[in-house]
C-alpha cells in the first residue's frame, strides 16, 4: 500500500461538546476551546489509518474453527478463490462511501495481507481472477438476462453483478497449480450494499413466470408467443438448475456459481477457509451441514476500509486473536423471517392502482406506498429466541448463528459474580452486575461480556421478547491465566416495556414493568446462557424519562388525530375504532403477537391468474387516504392557508417560546443593531435563556431569519461575504441585504456526508474537494462491541474534520437492521438498539470532543430505500414516488426498537445534530411531524441541537416538506432547499413591530423562524465553527513590513496572544525574501540585516491551536535604501553623465568599497569608486542594479572574548535604482 501522505501530496496541491440541563435551562457544559493533535490532514489521516486497522482486527468474527485449524500451522502455500479476492469490497456505495476518491494502489488488498503474513499465493489463480474481474467487474448482486430461442431458454448478455465465476471456466494451468499451492484453500465471498440498492428478494416459481409473462403481455406480445414463453420458462425452471438458481434466488443466497465453486474447492483441498467480505448476512446452512463440502473455518470481515484487509493475514497466522461478535442474527432461510413479508418488493400496498393513488385537494394524483411492520417487536433475535421458547420454530433449523456469536483462539471462562440492586443519587433503581472473565487458554485475547434480561410475560398482555440485550462490555487484552472483573449496569426502568394501548388493563399507557420475576442472564450470545440471577420486581409505571426527568406521553397513538397515530387508526367520540374505508386501520394489518405466532404471522401478496389472460398479484391491503384530512392536518399551509389556529399541535409550544422572550423589559424586533453590536462569538458559553440572545437575534431582519434556514444543505450560511469562506455562500451574495453596519460574526459552517468517510464538497460544483480516510463500515465498529474504540474512532473523525475545515458530520447513521434486505445496512450498526445506541453515543462523544457537530440519522423508521423518498431531480431511487413511503407500526415498536438508539445518542452522547428521514410515520411526513421532531426529540429527550431534513425537492414547497409546516414542527435546516430559502409568507410591520400575514399579526411564524435560527446559532456558537473565538482580524491588520538596508531587523507579523486569543500559533511563508533576511515560523518574526532594497510580495499563513485554525494573508515587505546616497540619477542623451553613489556609513567604518552595475543605460559605466561616467546613447527609464562590495577590517583585541587578530568582513549590498535619461 502506498503512503497516504504520498497519495494526497500528489493528488491535492478534551473538552466535551455537550450541554446540560440545570433547573430546566439548557447551559453549555463549558465554553470550550478545541485543539488538534495534528497540523495537517495527511497526519490526521495516517493516525486514523492506525485506528481503522485496530477496528478491522477487533471486528473480525470467527464463525467456525473446526479442529482449531486456525491459526494456520505449517501453512505456507495457499490457493485463493473468488473474484472478491482480486476485487474486494472495502465499503458500500452511495452517500456513505469514499470509494473512487482513492486509487486502487492505495488500498491494502487481500493478497497484500496474505503475503505480508508470509503466505505464498497461487499466481495462476491470481492471474485467472485478474482477467475475470477485468472482463466482468464484481458488484455483488444479481442481474438476470435470457432469450427464448426455438422454444428454449438461452442466457444472453453479461450477468455483470453475479458474484463469481463457475469453476467450469478454470484452465488446465489453474487446475495443475493446486499441487504446489495445496496447504490451504481460501474462498472469498463478496457482497456489498448501497444507497438505492436494497437486496434482490428473489421470487417464487409462479411469481417469476407471472413477472416475465406480464412484461411480454404489456409489450403487446401475441398470445401464441406468450404460450411459448410460459412453457419455455416452466421447462427451464424444472430442468436447468443454473437457470432456476439465477432466476429465483434472492440476493442473500449463494449464487449457483458460488455453490459450484465451493463444491469444487472442498473436493480439491483438505483445508478450506471461507472469508465473508460482506456487510450483511448470507444464508449459511451449508457451513454447518456440509452440503457443499467440508469447510474448516469461516471469518466474517465486513467492509474493512482502506487498510483494514491488513488484519486478515494477522488473524490467519495468529498474530491477532479475533474478538468480534455478530451484530445480527444469521437466519437459515431469510424468506421465512417475519420481516420478509412486509418489506421492499413485498409491500402490502403498491402504486399503480386507484387504491393507492392519493388525490390532493387540487385534483392532482400522487403515487403512494404503504408498508406495514406487522411483526412488531418480533424481528431479529427477539423473534427467533421468543418463537423458539414458544415452540413455534425449531431454533437449530431456523438459526445458523445467534446474535452476538463469535469464537476465539483461546478459552475464556466467565462467571456471574454478583447481581446487586442499588439506587443512584436520584433514587432510580439499578442492578450492579459483576462478571469475571479468565483466560484459561494458551494465547492472549479479548472477550465480550453480554448481559440479557427476561421479563415476565402474560399471554395477551404487553408484548415482550424472551431475551433482550441489557448491557455489554469488553475486556482488555488478557494474557493466558489473566482475569478481569467487569462492572455492568442495568436500570430497572430500562427493562420496562412500552404499553401504548393498555394491553395489561391497568389503566395506564406508557413505560411499565409487570410485577414478577426477572432473569438477568450472563450469555455467550442471544441463545446460550452461562448463568443467571432471578430478581423480583414489583409492578411499576414510569411517567417520566429516566435521564431527563421529562414527562412521557403517547405521541403516536392518538385517538383524536389519526395523522398522529402511527397505525393510522381513527376513533369515534366513544373511543371505538372506525373502519369506514376512509383512513381507518385496514382489516388485513394484523400485529404479530407472542400469544399466537401462528395466527398472527405476517402475510404477503398472493399471486393469482388475472382477467384476459394476464397474470397478476392480488394485494391484501386496501388503503385509502381521506384527502381532506390529509391536506388539512399534515400540510395545512401547502394550499396557501397561513392562519395559525390554536388547535395546531405546535401552537402552545411556540407561543410559550414567544412569551418567554417578550416581557420583563425584553421585546422582539428585527434589524435593530445593538450598541455595541453583539457578535456570535460573544454568545459562546451563554445559556439558552440568557437575555443576550434576544438582543442578538433582534439584529437580524425577517428576510435573514427565513433565508438563513432555507439557504442550507451541507452547511449553514453566513450573513456577509466577509465570513463566507467559500464563493457565494453568504446571504449577502444571494441577494439578502445586510442591515447597515451589520456583520455579527456569523460564519459559514460546512457539514460532510459519509458514515465511512468525510467528504468535503465543493459548494459551487457539488464535486468532492477532499476526503478523510475511508474507514471500516459502521457494522465493523459495532462488531468490535468496544465503546472505547468507537469513541477513539470518533475523535479521529473529529480530527479529520478540523483538518478539512468541516464543522459537522452527517455520519452517525444508526437506523436499526430491521431485516437483512436493507441495502444500507452497512451504514448502520446493528439489529439491536442498545448495541447501536451505545456504540453510536461513544462515537458522537468522540467527534464532538473536537467541537465538530455529529448528526445522527435517519430519524426515524428508515429501513429501506425502495420507495423511501420523493422523486427528486438528479436522484434515482427504485420506485420513487411523490410522497414516499408510509410506514405503519405500533408505538411500542417505534419506541423500544426504532427510536431507542437515537434516544441513547441524544441523552448519553449529547448529539448536537440530527437528520430526519424521507419517509412517513403513518401518513405524516417525518419532516412535518411535530410529535417526532419536537415532542419526542426535544420535550422528552431534551435534545438541544438542531435538525436538518434529508434531501427534499429544490423549492422546498411541496407537500413532502411544506416549508410553512416544516419550520413550525421542528425541522430547522432544509437539505438542498436552495435557491430561495424557506417559502414562509409574512410582511414586517415596522409600526406595530410584528410580522403580519394577510394583514393580521402572526407571532407564530415569527416564533418559529426565531426558534429555528436560535437553535442553529446556539449550537454553532459553542462549536468548532467559532474557531475558538480567535480574533483572526488582527492577523495582517498591518500588511506592510518596512526594513532598511544595512539595519538589523526584528520585524514581525505575529499576533499578540491577548488580542488574538491564543499563543499556540505557527506561521508559514511563501515568497522570496531579500538577501540577508530570514523568517522564523514559530515566532512569525523576521531577523537579519537586509542588503538589498526592493518590494517583496509575501503570502503568510497562520495556524493556531494545534494547527487546525488557519488563515492566510498577503503582505508587502519593503526594504528601503537609507544607506547609500545616489546623486545625478537623471541625464540627457548626448550629454556627459556625472552621477555618483556613496555611503557615509561605510566611509565612517573606513570600508574599502568597490562598485559595479547591471542594466545601465548604453554609453554609461560605473567606476569602482562609485562615480558614473560616459554619454547616454538612448532615452528611457532604466532599472539599474548596483552591487557595492564593502570590506571592513575589525581590529583584534586582548580581552577574553576578543579576536586575537584583525578580522576582515565582506558584505555585498544590492541597490535597485531607476536612472532616467531624457532626450
Amino acid at each position: 500500500m502506498k503512503s497516504i501522505d504520498t497519495f494526497w501530496r500528489k493528488r491535492i496541491i478534551p473538552f466535551v461538546f455537550c450541554f446540560v440541563m440545570l433547573a430546566g435551562v439548557i447551559v453549555p457544559a463549558t465554553a470550550a476551546k478545541y485543539y488538534s493533535s495534528y497540523n495537517s490532514l495527511e497526519k490526521a489521516r495516517n493516525a486514523s489509518a492506525e485506528i481503522n486497522l485496530q477496528i478491522a482486527e477487533e471486528s473480525v468474527v470467527l464463525m467456525k474453527n473446526q479442529n482449531n485449524v486456525l491459526p494456520f500451522k505449517n501453512v505456507h502455500f495457499v490457493s485463493v478463490f473468488g473474484k472478491a479476492a482480486e476485487d474486494p469490497f472495502y465499503a458500500g456505495g452511495g452517500s456513505g462511501t469514499a470509494q473512487g476518491y482513492y486509487g486502487k494502489e492505495y488500498y491494502v488488498s487481500i493478497y497484500n495481507s496474505l503475503e505480508t503474513a508470509g503466505y505464498s499465493v497461487n499466481p495462476a489463480l491470481r492471474a485467472f481472477y485478474e482477467k475475470e474481474v477485468n472482463a466482468v467487474k464484481l458488484t455483488g448482486g444479481a442481474d438476470f438476462n435470457y432469450q427464448i430461442v426455438d422454444g428454449k431458454v438461452v442466457f444472453s448478455g453479461n450477468r455483470a453483478e453475479i458474484c463469481d465465476t463457475s469453476p467450469n471456466a478454470f484452465t488446465g494451468a489453474v487446475l495443475d497449480s493446486y499441487a504446489r499451492y495445496s496447504d490451504a484453500a481460501i474462498i472469498v465471498l463478496g457482497r456489498t450494499g448501497s444507497e438505492g440498492g436494497d437486496r434482490d428478494m428473489g421470487r417464487t416459481r409462479e411469481a417469476f413466470i407471472a413477472e416475465e409473462y406480464n412484461k411480454a403481455f404489456a409489450a403487446g406480445t401475441s398470445q401464441a408467443e406468450l404460450d411459448i414463453l410460459k412453457a419455455s420458462l416452466e421447462n427451464a425452471l424444472d430442468n436447468d438448475p443454473e437457470f432456476a438458481a439465477n432466476a429465483l434466488r434472492h440476493g442473500l443466497q449463494l449464487t449457483w456459481e458460488e455453490e459450484q465453486l465451493i463444491k469444487h474447492v472442498t473436493a480439491s483441498f483438505d483445508t478450506v477457509v471461507v472469508l465473508l467480505n460482506s456487510p450483511e448476512q448470507i444464508e449459511m446452512s451449508w457451513m454447518k451441514d456440509g452440503s457443499l463440502g467440508d469447510i474448516d473455518a469461516c471469518l466474517w470481515l465486513g467492509h474493512p476500509g482502506l487498510n483494514g484487509f491488513a488484519a486478515i493475514g494477522k488473524v490467519l497466522c495468529g498474530q491477532v486473536n479475533p474478538s468480534g461478535r455478530l451484530v445480527d442474527i444469521w437466519q437459515a432461510d431469510m424468506t421465512k423471517d417475519p420481516t420478509y413479508f412486509n418489506i421492499m418488493e413485498n409491500l402490502q400496498a403498491e402504486n399503480g392502482t386507484s387504491d393507492y393513488v392519493y388525490t390532493d385537494q387540487d385534483g392532482a394524483d400522487h403515487l403512494m406506498h404503504a408498508l406495514e411492520y406487522e411483526e412488531g417487536i418480533y424481528y431479529g433475535y427477539r423473534y427467533y429466541e421468543t418463537a423458539a421458547v414458544e415452540g413455534f420454530i425449531d431454533y437449530d433449523q431456523a438459526v445458523v448463528y445467534p446474535f452476538g456469536f463469535g469464537l476465539s483462539y483461546t478459552d475464556f471462562v466467565k462467571t456471574l459474580d454478583s447481581v446487586e440492586k442499588k439506587a443512584d443519587e436520584k433514587g432510580d433503581a439499578y442492578y450492579d452486575i459483576r462478571v469475571t472473565v479468565t483466560n484459561h487458554g494458551s494465547v492472549a485475547g479479548k472477550e465480550v461480556v453480554q448481559i440479557y434480561y427476561t421479563a415476565p410475560y402474560t399471554k395477551g398482555g404487553i408484548e415482550k421478547a424472551h431475551v433482550v440485550l441489557g448491557a455489554f462490555d469488553k475486556t482488555a487484552l488478557l494474557q493466558p491465566g489473566q482475569s478481569e472483573t467487569l462492572h455492568l449496569t442495568i436500570y430497572e426502568q430500562d427493562m420496562a416495556s412500552y404499553d401504548y394501548n393498555d394491553a395489561n388493563h391497568n389503566g395506564h399507557t406508557g413505560y411499565e414493568m409487570d410485577g414478577g420475576e426477572y432473569a438477568i442472564k450472563l450469555m455467550d450470545n442471544s441463545h446460550d446462557v452461562i448463568d443467571q440471577a432471578i430478581v423480583t420486581i414489583e409492578a411499576r409505571n414510569f411517567d417520566t424519562d429516566r435521564i431527563t426527568g421529562n414527562k412521557v406521553d403517547n405521541l403516536f397513538s392518538s385517538k383524536t388525530d389519526a395523522t398522529y397515530n402511527s397505525l393510522y387508526v381513527k376513533y369515534d367520540e366513544n373511543g371505538n375504532v372506525l373502519y369506514d374505508g376512509k383512513g381507518g386501520l385496514n382489516h388485513d394489518m394484523v400485529l404479530m403477537s407472542r400469544a399466537d405466532f401462528a395466527g398472527t404471522f405476517p402475510t404477503t401478496p398472493v399471486v393469482t391468474i388475472g382477467e384476459n389472460g394476464k397474470i397478476g398479484s392480488e394485494k391484501t391491503m386496501v388503503f385509502t387516504i381521506d384527502a381532506e384530512t390529509y391536506n388539512d392536518t399534515c400540510f395545512p399551509f401547502a394550499s396557501g392557508s397561513t392562519e395559525d389556529e390554536a388547535d395546531y399541535p405546535w401552537y402552545d409550544y411556540l407561543m410559550d417560546f414567544y412569551n418567554s422572550e417578550n416581557g420583563n423589559g425584553q421585546v422582539w424586533t428585527q434589524g435593530k443593531l445593538a450598541d455595541p453590536a453583539i457578535n456570535l462569538p460573544d454568545m459562546t458559553g451563554k445559556a439558552w435563556d440568557d437575555p443576550a440572545w434576544v438582543d442578538f437575534l433582534n439584529q437580524l431582519s425577517q428576510g435573514q431569519l427565513s433565508s438563513f434556514l432555507g439557504y442550507s444543505g451541507y452547511w449553514s450560511i453566513s450573513l456577509s461575504d466577509e465570513l463566507a469562506r467559500r464563493k457565494n455562500q453568504s446571504l449577502e451574495s444571494n441577494g439578502v441585504p445586510l442591515v447597515e453596519g451589520q456583520t455579527l460574526g456569523v460564519p459559514f459552517t460546512e457539514q460532510a456526508d459519509g458514515p465511512v468517510a468525510l467528504k468535503r464538497q465543493n459548494t459551487g460544483s457539488g464535486t468532492i474537494d477532499d476526503v478523510g480516510l475511508q474507514w471500516t463500515s459502521t457494522m465493523n465498529i459495532a462488531a468490535t462491541w468496544n465503546t472505547d474504540l468507537a469513541r477513539i474512532r470518533g475523535i479521529m473523525i473529529g480530527e479529520e474534520a478540523l483538518a478539512l475545515e468541516l464543522d459537522g458530520w452527517y455520519g452517525v447513521a444508526m437506523n436499526i437492521h430491521r431485516s437483512p434486505w436493507g441495502g444500507r445496512n452497512f451504514e448502520y450498526f446493528s439489529e439491536d438498539p442498545l448495541l447501536s445506541g451505545k456504540i453510536a453515543a461513544a462515537q458522537v462523544i468522540g467527534v464532538q470532543s473536537k467541537g465538530v457537530m455529529a448528526f445522527i440519522k435517519h430519524f426515524a423508521v428508515n429501513h429501506q430505500d425502495t420507495d423511501r423518498g420523493p422523486a427528486l431531480p438528479g436522484m434515482v431511487l427504485p420506485g420513487a414516488s411523490d410522497y414516499g413511503l408510509m410506514t405503519f407500526l405500533d408505538e411500542q415498536t417505534l419506541r423500544e426498537i426504532y427510536t431507542k438508539s437515537f434516544q441513547i445518542s441524544v441523552e448519553e452522547g449529547c448529539a448536537k445534530g440530527l437528520m430526519n428521514s424521507m419517509n412517513h410515520i403513518g401518513v405524516r411526513s417525518n419532516s412535518n411531524n411535530f410529535n417526532l421532531l419536537t415532542n419526542l426529540l426535544r420535550n422528552e429527550w431534551s435534545f438541544s441541537g438542531y435538525t436538518v431534513t434529508d434531501v427534499v425537492p429544490a423549492d422546498a414547497g411541496s407537500s413532502y416538506a411544506d416549508s410553512e409546516t416544516l419550520v413550525r414542527t421542528g425541522a430547522d435546516l432544509v437539505l438542498s432547499a436552495r435557491p430561495g430559502g424557506l417559502k414562509c409568507v409574512g410582511d414586517w410591520n415596522a409600526e406595530k413591530n410584528c410580522i403580519e400575514v394577510n394583514g393580521q399579526r402572526n407571532d407564530m411564524i415569527w416564533a418559529a423562524l426565531r426558534m429555528g435560527v436560535k437553535r442553529v446559532m446556539y449550537v454553532n456558537a459553542n462549536s468548532s465553527a467559532m474557531r475558538n473565538a480567535l480574533n483572526l482580524a488582527v492577523f495582517g491588520e498591518n500588511d506592510q513590513i518596512d526594513l532598511t538596508i544595512g539595519v538589523a531587523t526584528r520585524a514581525t507579523v505575529a499576533v499578540e496572544a491577548e488580542a488574538f486569543g491564543t499563543s499556540d500559533v505557527t506561521y508559514t511563508l511563501t515568497g522570496g525574501l531579500p538577501q540577508g533576511v530570514t523568517f522564523n515560523t514559530f515566532t512569525g518574526t523576521f531577523s537579519g540585516t537586509p542588503v538589498e532594497n526592493g518590494s517583496y510580495p509575501l503570502m503568510i499563513s497562520l495556524a493556531a491551536d494545534g494547527g487546525w485554525i488557519k488563515d492566510t494573508k498577503m503582505f508587502t515587505l519593503t526594504v528601503k535604501n537609507d544607506m547609500f546616497d545616489l546623486t545625478g540619477m537623471n541625464g540627457k542623451v548626448g550629454k556627459e553623465y556625472t552621477g555618483k553613489i556613496d555611503s557615509e556609513a561605510l566611509r565612517e567604518d573606513e570600508a574599502d568599497v568597490q562598485y559595479r552595475a547591471e542594466n545601465l543605460p548604453e554609453g554609461i559605466i560605473l567606476n569602482g569608486d562609485g562615480s558614473f561616467t560616459g554619454i547616454p546613447a538612448a532615452a528611457g527609464s532604466y532599472d539599474a542594479v548596483i552591487h557595492a562590495t564593502a570590506q571592513i577590517t575589525r581590529q583584534g583585541g586582548d580581552g577574553p572574548f576578543s579576536a586575537s587578530s584583525n578580522q576582515v568582513q565582506t558584505t555585498e549590498y544590492i541597490i535597485h535604482v531607476v536612472i532616467e535619461i531624457a532626450e
